[in-house]
């Protein structure tokens, strides 16, 4: 799936706060060996801002760019990102819980413009957790991830619980909304 934003505001017939963002999500095929079944999920993001106002910036803190990642830095106008989640669905119930393992990549890039961008120091983060399901409950999917993140001063990072994030939708149309720098 594909998902692409565009916005801006105008002040004076000068844009303002205007924001591109390109979003994937491709999935492997459900790989199945007797009851077990593993499937590989790969998000790629491209946001580009302009003309941001003051306290505005483009980073790397967001659970679709690299779980669990902290850090406010590094801050530019134009982040290029991806991740690789790995997911292996296990036979075994109790009392409706269902556990996963999961394990993730992810590396991203921060500047400037795109080509300052590439340029740019990779940012990585590595990790691993649980992917729980219990249809019974009223928020049925969770995870929990423990992170590894190399180029932070807290190299290790314990998500707290979230929501499982992956979900599909139709091609639809919608009310507009200011496009989210994260």
């Amino acid at each position: 799936s594909a998902n692409l934003e565009s916005g801006s505001f105008f002040h004076q017939k000068q844009r303002e706060d205007a924001a591109l963002k390109l979003r994937t999500l491709l999935f492997s095929p459900l790989l199945i060996s007797g009851k077990w079944k593993m499937r590989c999920f790969v998000e790629s993001d491209f946001t580009q801002g302009q003309n941001l106002t003051r306290f505005q910036a483009i980073n790397l803190q967001s659970e679709n760019i690299i779980p669990g990642y902290g850090s406010s830095l590094p801050e530019g106008l134009t982040r290029i990102a991806a991740n690789c989640t790995v997911v292996l669905f296990t036979p075994f119930e109790w009392l409706g819980f269902r556990v996963a393992p999961v394990l993730y990549a992810a590396a991203g890039v921060v500047g400037n413009n795109a080509s300052d961008a590439l340029q740019s120091k990779i940012y990585t983060g590595l990790g691993g957790g649980f992917a729980i399901s219990n249809i019974h409950l009223a928020q049925s999917d969770f995870k929990l991830l423990v992170g590894y993140y190399p180029q932070l001063d807290e190299h290790l990072n314990v998500s707290s619980i979230k929501a499982w994030e992956y979900s599909f939708r139709d091609f639809d149309f919608s009310s507009p909304t200011a496009v989210s720098l994260n």
